[in-house]
């Protein structure tokens, strides 16, 4: 994340595109259809929101693709202060999108990927087959699921109509987040190992005491 970053500061706004769809989650075509009354800004401390209510596909601006995509995405301050540095340079002209043209109008995503992804990760050195936005996407609820975030939460954040399927399209990684949890627990597990007498514990006087009324 940080090489491609770096890259793509070399040509702004792309780093800007790259750094919210990182730090939100939100799919491609829904990052293009933004716009500056979508930015809920919070109290400059505790970070804000993104509302999402519309995407773009193909050209066109759509409703999202489920009822559930319609939703408000908690994003970190950290992202809304170089959103508010973002604004400055690019100042909301037409229909106030995001990410626009001179004209005012919203960047084409399939434009964009080709003539300004593309180059960025290639010049990283990540050109993988199949990688782009989504693939921020992906890392991004990897990243929640890691951190420990309740899988509800994460589900709400990406739009996913259930927690299953959240669940199923990952598995993979809560496979690997809880192997990690256990192997933890091990390690607590071999380091409590040591004889002592339980009764003489602090702790265990205290349950004791609970236990006996006190």
């Amino acid at each position: 994340m940080a090489e491609l970053l770096k890259t793509a500061e070399a040509s702004p706004p792309d780093d800007t595109i790259i750094k919210l769809t990182a730090y939100s989650g939100l799919r491609r075509g829904e990052v293009f259809a933004l716009r500056w009354p979508d930015v809920e800004w919070g109290n400059g401390r505790d970070g804000g929101r993104l509302h999402v209510r519309q995407s773009i596909y193909q050209g066109a601006i759509t409703t999202p693709k489920t009822e559930d995509s319609d939703r408000a995405v908690d994003v970190p301050q950290e992202l809304l202060d170089d959103l508010k540095v973002y604004e400055i340079m690019y100042p909301p002209i037409g229909e106030g999108y995001l990410f626009r043209t001179p004209q005012g109008t919203p960047v084409d995503p399939d434009t964009w990927h080709k003539e300004h992804m593309v180059p960025i990760l290639e010049k990283a050195k990540l050109r993988l087959p199949m990688t782009g936005l989504h693939s921020l996407r992906h890392s991004y609820i990897s990243q929640l699921i890691a951190l420990g975030e309740d899988t509800r939460y994460i589900a709400d954040q990406v739009g996913h109509s259930t927690t299953q399927l959240t669940e199923n399209l990952y598995a993979h990684v809560f496979k690997k987040v809880r192997t990690e949890a256990m192997r933890r627990l091990g390690a607590v597990m071999r380091s409590n190992r040591n004889p002592t007498d339980p009764r003489g514990t602090a702790s265990n006087r205290e349950d004791q005491g609970a236990l006996n009324g006190g």
